[in-house]
């Protein structure tokens, strides 16, 4: 009989000692007693076994130790269970998304491993937004995933690249091109980051305050590369530069305009700007949609309750239109004994008799003083008698205005007397429609009242 080999990577299985189980030299996978009986019917045609349990299970094996190496920042072992894993199934998102971060970690300056890993991430979104099993949830806490991954691996890259700064400035003309295209590298990155996340994957995560954290630490570690771009360095001849571009293009001529730092500066904080941008309206959208979802839940509560309560509501809409029919005279007659009330108080305003003679008054004195401003500094015997007579007529002013108050007294109290009847009538005609007014609010509010 041929050997017993394993299902998973076919290497040669041994009994255990204790005769339960059976162990594979080469990965460790167990096959129960059972197992083995029926990979020896296999073996000899007695029966054909489904493996796809067995499978799954070592599928399960490798993520775990992938995750653990991974975890150990042991990325060249990851990679290889991560490998193992897509070959037993080829469409799994997070294995294909690893895979290219484990590559990703192995960069060096001489080799940032950028396309493996936006390759993988633009792989593994595919996959992930066309898992049928996947719900809207799923999805967007898969995207996190990858943004903050993707992230702490460009902050790691970034700080590579500046703690190595130095080194560049020391080799001045054949290094500055090479630190300037990986900060634009680094840009370039930020900006994928920030277009990972969408209005979609914003919706459906429930920690947008996380999110957006995340996010504006994203844009933060943007605005250190823009500052990177453009920081000064001073080389030995004494030379002092705005940037490492600079020493570049001041060094060799006719360079492309497409190198130059401004455009991927300004590229990359236009990323960031569109980025704080999105957020404020993802924010407005997620929470007007919140609001509108609440308003129908509520209606449907309400409509739901009152097709419980169908003889209740017809009670209070039949009590609404009882109230409207009553109003509506009521507030017909209020309407016209209140314009009938506004007319007769505007006579309250009206002139007094004594009104014309103090304005008879009041026109002598301004006249007097208006002459008395006209003459000249040889005329003080006729100031004099004019301010004499000023004042006889402030003392006739004074008497004149007691009348007038006394007039003006009794003009209201006419007019107020005059008021009285329409005063009576309208206060209990207004005091019944306040409380039908009040009794039909308390209708509708209870017709719409959340159940």
């Amino acid at each position: 009989m041929a050997a017993l080999i394993c299902d998973i990577c076919g290497g040669q299985l041994s009994m255990d000692a204790s005769g339960d189980f059976a162990v594979c030299e080469s990965c460790g996978m167990k096959h129960t007693k059972d197992r083995v009986k029926a990979k020896v019917q296999e073996i000899t045609g007695t029966v054909k076994i489904d493996d796809t349990d067995a499978v799954q299970e070592q599928i399960g094996n490798w993520e775990t130790m992938a995750s653990t190496a991974y975890g150990n920042s042991n990325y060249e072992e990851a990679y290889t269970y991560y490998c193992k894993i897509l070959e037993k199934k080829v469409d799994y998102w997070f294995a294909t998304f690893r895979k290219g971060m484990c590559l990703g970690w192995q960069s060096n300056l001489a080799n940032i491993r950028v396309s493996e890993v936006l390759g993988g991430i633009v792989d593994a979104t595919k996959l992930l937004l066309t898992d049928e099993e996947q719900t809207d949830k799923l999805k967007a806490d898969g995207k996190l995933a990858m943004t903050v991954e993707l992230f702490n691996w460009i902050q790691a890259v970034s700080n590579l690249i500046v703690n190595h700064a130095n080194e560049f400035a020391g080799e001045v003309v054949s290094a500055a091109r090479e630190f300037y295209e990986r900060e634009c590298l680094i840009s370039e990155l930020i900006k994928f980051n920030l277009n990972m996340m969408d209005e979609t994957a914003y919706e459906h995560y429930e920690d947008k305050e996380g999110l957006t954290n995340l996010i504006n630490t994203i844009i933060s570690l943007g605005n250190t590369t823009v500052s990177n771009m453009n920081a000064s360095f001073s080389i030995k001849t004494g030379s002092k530069y705005n940037s490492f571009w600079q020493i570049y293009e001041d060094v060799i001529e006719n360079v492309s305009p497409d190198y130059k730092t401004i455009t991927a500066r300004n590229e990359l904080s236009a990323a960031i700007n569109k980025a704080k941008s999105n957020l404020q309206t993802w924010k407005s959208n997620f929470e007007k949609k919140q609001a509108e979802k609440a308003r129908k839940e509520k209606e449907e509560r309400i409509e739901k309750y009152w097709a419980e309560h169908a003889e209740e509501k017809a009670q209070l809409e039949a009590r609404l239109s009882e109230i409207e029919d009553e109003l509506k005279p009521l507030k017909e007659n209020a309407s016209r004994l209140d314009i009938q009330y506004n007319n007769i108080s505007k006579k309250k305003n009206n002139p007094v008799p004594i009104d014309a003679e103090i304005r008879v008054l009041s026109e002598k004195r301004s006249a007097l003083l208006k002459e008395r401003e006209s003459l000249g500094l040889f005329a003080g015997k006729r100031k004099k008698a004019i301010m004499e007579e000023v004042q006889a007529l402030d003392s006739e002013r004074a008497r004149l205005d007691v009348i007038a108050k006394n007039q003006r007294n009794e003009l209201i109290a006419s007019v107020n007397e005059e008021l009285a009847p329409i005063e009576k009538e309208l206060t209990p005609l207004k005091k019944q429609i306040q409380d039908l007014d009040r009794e039909k609010q308390s209708i509708k509010s209870k017709l719409t009242m959340d159940r």
